[in-house]
């Protein structure tokens, strides 16, 4: 067999491409350094979907200048709640009840703070009476209330009732 040399040419194109290949990888891995970058390209480049919303407002509330906010104006209306899920679902269970209480200290009808408190105080802490005082003041603030048999449920089965 004869072998092959390949040409100056072919070279070239070969390491201009692979250049290029690099340069982009480079460019594109810069986003994953910053959160709200990341969501914001995911958002523009899939603008039906929900996902990328709820990240991209999952990031901004975990940045720095919505915690200034709440430096600012820490009474401010439902921005508590909202820090309070985020942290919940990075399982820092001990940093959302603190968010969804001081939630409460705000506006304490606010009932899906006291049904997500009640939850973490149940699920996560298993503390009985805390759970309940929460959960049933949810109920009671709240007659539309999502999975309401769900949690009346919870209720009974917390104080013992079948």
């Amino acid at each position: 067999m004869e072998k092959i040399k390949p040409h100056l040419t072919e070279i070239v194109i070969f390491l201009v491409v692979i250049f290029l290949l690099l340069l982009g990888t480079y460019s594109r891995n810069k986003l994953w350094g910053d959160k709200i970058g990341l969501w914001t390209d995911c958002v523009k480049k899939s603008p039906h979907k929900g996902r990328p919303y709820v990240n991209l407002g999952f990031a901004y509330i975990e940045s720095g200048p919505l915690k200034r906010l709440l430096k600012i104006y820490p009474y401010f209306p439902n921005a508590h709640h909202l820090l309070g899920i985020v942290c919940a679902a990075q399982h820092q269970f001990d940093k959302a009840v603190a968010e969804f209480e001081w939630e409460i200290r705000i506006n304490p009808y606010h009932a899906l703070a006291h049904l997500n408190l009640g939850q973490i105080y149940w699920y996560e802490f298993q503390n009985r009476q805390k759970a309940l005082t929460h959960l049933k003041t949810a109920l009671m603030l709240d007659p539309l209330l999502p999975n309401r048999a769900e949690i009346r449920r919870l209720v009974r089965l917390l104080e013992g009732l079948p």
